[in-house]
């Protein structure tokens, strides 16, 4: 698990906090995570540089009201949601999201964006491992139940 949080893909973006997610920046770091070049995401954000055009078309919406929900309430949270990346591979996202006042006393939305798609596949892996240890150790209760009453047990070769 340490292995995975050295090699963590991280990312920073800042936006306008208005309706249209305006981004004004995008980190290197969450350029490489999703491998286009900053002039490629430009075209991809369009004239009105919205954040939400990046994301998974189902999950635009769910991202708008979390910054919703924080424009309106408290000043930080959580979401995860997914990205396409440039090779066409889908990236699950968790944003940590804070709003902040700048220095032209605007708000801005700041993100920082974490890769988790190799946590939720380590997580699936260990979850199938302690099913199959679930399984192992019921089969081993049965045979030790079996052994307890005779040496013929149906169904078990021993």
């Amino acid at each position: 698990m340490m292995d995975m949080m050295n090699h963590a893909q991280i990312g920073l973006y800042r936006f306008y906090l208005n309706e249209a997610f305006g981004i004004e920046y995008i980190s290197e770091g969450f350029q490489k995570m999703i491998g286009y070049t900053e002039e490629e995401i430009e075209k991809i954000l369009g004239e009105d540089r919205n954040y939400t055009h990046l994301l998974m078309e189902q999950d635009r919406e769910k991202y708008k009201a979390f910054v919703r929900g924080i424009k309106v309430g408290e000043m930080a949270g959580d979401c995860e949601y997914s990205m396409r990346c440039k090779d066409g591979s889908i990236l699950k996202i968790s944003d940590t999201l804070e709003i902040k006042e700048g220095s032209d006393k605007k708000r801005y939305g700041y993100g920082v964006v974490t890769d988790i798609s190799k946590y939720q596949e380590a997580q699936k892996n260990a979850e199938k491992k302690v099913e199959s240890l679930q399984i192992q150790l019921n089969e081993s209760r049965i045979k030790i139940s079996c052994f307890g009453k005779s040496r013929v047990c149906i169904g078990f070769d021993f």
